[in-house]
């Protein structure tokens, strides 16, 4: 029998490679017919299998081999059939199995590969690194955590924060770990906490933080963590910490020693410079002495400036520098501070001409102190750089706009001038900058530092403007409110107080027997009678005595505030309690202290004002008429003209400084406003 083809199932199902049905399927004996009908089965079982294979569809079912319809001597054949079938059937499944395996291995090598690198990823943070499950379980970590408990990963694996006995001590804190967890499984948003943590005896402070994993429905599932090692951080903060409360203690000394120095120098210092001008009050004296008395007494009056400029920058320093604004003239500083160096400009000869914008209101809040200071400080360096020429002193003001006016004041001198490359370091303390072709000035370089400084702490600014040999301008400019001030007592007034104050009873209180010594002869120079106390008990028995009948009683204590046995707080706070007083003595403390702290607790203790030593005679003797015709306070700066209002006048405005001047006003029966803080 011829063979035919039969299809590719067939080839597949019979393995022939010529898609022939042979005739060793059929049996020997089997006809013709037989043969026919065995092969039309077989095409009708297999037709629709080979149109689905070659146009490659998927296979579909068709009729069964239909065994019984045939004639029974091809049941061998259909045994055959089935046997050959079911082994096509069970290679084909071996293939697909043998795919599916290629590909998965593929996709183990993948996953492999990727896990590889994202723990190779994981380990090249340096930083310790964990993820933990919803149970706080730890996942997985990186290297840098390993090698911090010292623990491998696969031991690591699986625990939760409090270790197992054989890793109990790695960290003991699991308890604040562990409330870190549970607040950002809770919440679902991210943490970072400092944490101090004992990480194999060791104690470390860490920036701790956790990060929530969440998976459907946003539902917290792992937690990622880490820490950040802050221990240097941390020590390096305490050595800092350390290191600022050791400065801060060092400059408390440094300001307790100056102030020691200060005072213990002004002591023996105002004796000095007062004695010297008692002495120059003499009116017959050869000119050779009194030239030399008077060049000891402004020795004496520089060296206690200098002493003000160190305390001034020390209180720069620290922070502890403070403006005071009173209503004040401009002008009237300006000419105060140029009569004040006359002298000193005259001697080269060199002329000060000032300058003064009719534009200038008649009174600004400043701090008149600190205003002069700082024109004084560079007037002074004008003359001391200026050999010929002149120095010019020129204020000027801008438009005034809602209650404020911009002040410049220029001081220009014709002197040697600055280099650019010196003009940078002089507002420097202790920076100077000196020709070398002329000899030195003098100076401690202090003056243009506490200068800058001051116009700042007044809300203003300095600049300098010089070329050598062409001389220097200094301009400083302030935005400053302006003010009122009371008008100037008419010539009765002055007459009227003057004659209240010609002759009190003054008890002096001091134990520096010079100070106490001087005190006195100032005061008998003024025309008082004086009365004398070497300490606050002294005093209080001087005050109990009755008044004689030649010196009567006491119209006024000048008292110094730092004494043995009773100082002067003491003795403030003892007469002010006392019920027996017959009146409210006004009591002046004396002090060689430059602190205003100690000002203010002098005032607290019940006296009613202060004076600094050195305490000239013009000084002293406005306090004297300040309290004789004001009968309370003492003026703020005692260097300060008194601004006596007249009676009848219109209300005076006193903007921050209304217990002086109301008081001074009720006193010459003139009616006064106080005006809260001035436009």
């Amino acid at each position: 029998m011829a063979c035919q083809p039969l299809g590719p199932v067939a080839a597949t199902t019979f393995g022939q490679r010529g898609c022939r049905l042979n005739r060793k399927f059929l049996q020997p004996d089997s006809d013709a017919s037989e043969t026919t009908a065995i092969r039309a089965s077989i095409e009708s079982w297999i037709a629709p299998r080979n149109r689905n294979a070659v146009q490659g569809c998927p296979p579909c079912p068709s009729p069964a081999l239909n065994l019984s319809a045939l004639p029974p001597p091809i049941v061998w054949l259909a045994l055959s059939l089935t046997l050959l079938l079911a082994s096509a059937l069970f290679a084909a499944r071996v293939r697909v199995l043998r795919r599916q395996l290629a590909r998965s291995q593929a996709c183990t090598a993948r996953l492999r590969q990727r896990l590889t690198l994202h723990t190779a990823v994981l380990d090249s943070i340096p930083l310790p690194v964990y993820v933990r499950d919803a149970q706080q379980r730890l996942i997985t970590c990186n290297r840098r955590y390993e090698e911090l408990v010292g623990a491998s990963r696969a031991s690591l694996r699986g625990l939760p924060p409090d270790m197992p006995e054989q890793l109990a001590g790695v960290i003991t804190d699991a308890a604040e770990l562990s409330e870190d967890y549970r607040d950002v499984i809770a919440s679902g948003r991210a943490l970072s906490k400092d944490r101090c943590l004992h990480i194999q005896g060791e104690k470390r402070h860490v920036l701790n933080w956790v990060a929530p994993l969440q998976g459907p429905g946003k539902t917290v599932t792992a937690l990622a963590g880490g820490w950040v090692d802050l221990t240097e951080r941390h020590d390096m903060l305490a050595q800092l910490a350390e290191a600022k409360a050791r400065a801060e203690a060092a400059n408390r000394a440094k300001s307790t020693f100056l102030a020691s120095v200060s005072h213990e120098i002004r002591t023996p210092m105002n004796a000095v410079a007062g004695m010297i001008e008692l002495a120059l009050k003499r009116p017959e004296m050869p000119s050779d002495e009194r030239r030399m008395l008077s060049t000891a007494h402004d020795s004496a009056l520089a060296l206690l400036a200098l002493i003000d400029d160190i305390l001034d920058l020390s209180k720069m320093e620290a922070g502890k520098l403070r403006v005071h604004p009173v209503p004040a003239s401009l002008p009237a500083l300006v000419e105060e501070v140029l009569q004040m160096l006359g002298p000193v400009a005259a001697q080269k000869p060199l002329p000060l001409v000032p300058v003064v914008d009719p534009g200038i209101a008649a009174a600004h809040m400043v701090d008149p102190l600190r205003v002069k200071q700082v024109l004084g400080n560079l007037v002074s360096n004008a003359i001391r750089f200026t050999d010929k020429g002149e120095v010019r002193v020129h204020l000027h003001g801008g438009p005034v706009h809602a209650g404020k006016q911009e002040i410049v004041l220029t001081v220009a001198d014709t002197g040697i001038g600055i280099a650019h490359a010196d003009q940078a370091r002089l507002f420097q303390p202790f920076e100077q900058a000196h020709d070398r072709s002329r000899p030195q000035s003098g100076g401690t370089g202090l003056g243009l530092a506490i200068c800058r400084r001051l116009v700042a702490a007044m809300g203003g600014q300095i600049r300098l403007e010089s070329r050598a040999g062409a001389g220097t301008s200094v301009r400083v400019t302030l935005r400053l409110r302006t003010a009122c001030l009371p008008v100037m007592p008419e010539p009765a007034a002055l007459s009227a107080c003057a004659a209240a104050t010609d002759s009190l009873h003054v008890l002096v209180v001091d134990d520096h027997a010079p100070n106490r010594l001087l005190l006195k002869w100032q005061l008998e120079h003024l025309g008082h009678r004086v009365d004398t106390a070497a300490d606050g008990s002294e005093a209080l028995e001087r005050l109990a005595e009755s008044p004689t009948a030649s010196q009567g009683p006491f119209d006024l204590v000048i008292c110094d505030c730092a004494m043995p046995v009773m100082d002067g707080q003491t003795f403030a706070r003892a007469l002010r309690a006392r019920r027996d007083a017959p009146a409210r003595i006004p009591v002046i403390g004396c002090t060689a202290s430059a602190v205003p702290e100690d000002h203010q607790a002098a005032l607290a203790a019940g006296m009613d004002g202060v004076l600094v030593k050195p305490v000239g005679l013009a000084a002293l003797g406005e306090a004297v008429r300040a309290y004789a015709c004001a009968g309370r306070r003492l003026p703020a700066t005692a260097q300060m003209p008194l601004p006596w209002p007249t009676a009848g006048a219109e209300p005076v405005r006193a903007s921050h400084a209304p217990d002086r001047w109301c008081e001074v006003c009720r006193a010459m029966n003139v009616q006064c406003e106080r005006a809260g803080d001035g436009p």
